[in-house]
């Protein structure tokens, strides 16, 4: 099963659409998110995935919009994400983010470490269970960059060697509260000698 959302611009505002499809037929199983769409577009007469994201991004294409996409919830391909040259140690980094989208995607403090063994990315358990992030809510500046400051030593210790990737969760700008329907992810590898 994949989840893909479509999310666009259209007249100064950010809207999105979710599909969820069986990734062999392209069959949709459930669609969700911003009614913007659905009722300007009779989306729900259509059973193909690929056919909704084509009739969504031709619309909004020729309102002069814009469209990106994101598969399974994650933003990595449309927004850059690398550790700070210099700040990477067994136990913090400094990120930069870049983004160049018309969307507003709000990024908080939280993030969580995964590492990379038999071929697959595997949750490092913290060594404590009272740690917590604060809620605020960061923005790129006018260059669409935001840099920020990760410590991980009170969460997972100090890092073995191996291969590592930070994940963020990030959220588009929204005027109504905001659920894990609503979630994605950006994520950087990096390796620890």
């Amino acid at each position: 099963m994949i989840d893909e959302t479509i999310i666009c611009n259209l007249y100064g505002e950010d809207h999105s659409f979710h599909i969820w499809y069986y990734e062999l037929t392209g069959k949709t199983k459930e669609l969700g998110g911003d009614s913007y769409f659905s009722d300007i577009l009779n989306l729900d007469k259509y059973n193909n995935a690929h056919q909704i994201f084509n009739i969504i991004n031709d619309y909004v294409k020729k309102n002069s919009g814009t469209c990106v996409m994101a598969k399974n919830r994650d933003l990595s391909d449309i927004v850059d994400i690398t550790i700070k040259e210099g700040t990477l140690t067994n136990t913090s980094a400094s990120i930069i983010i870049n983004d160049q989208n018309p969307n507003k995607i709000v990024y908080g403090s939280d993030f969580y470490i995964e590492k990379y063994k038999n071929n697959s990315w595997n949750s490092i358990t913290p060594i404590h269970d009272d740690y917590v992030f604060n809620s605020m809510a960061y923005y790129v500046d006018e260059n669409g960059i935001l840099e920020m400051n990760l410590n991980w030593e009170y969460i997972y210790g100090k890092l073995d060697k191996g291969i590592y990737r930070v994940v963020k969760r990030v959220f588009l700008e929204s005027d109504i509260p905001v659920g894990p329907e609503d979630e994605y992810y950006i994520w950087t590898e990096f390796e620890i000698k």
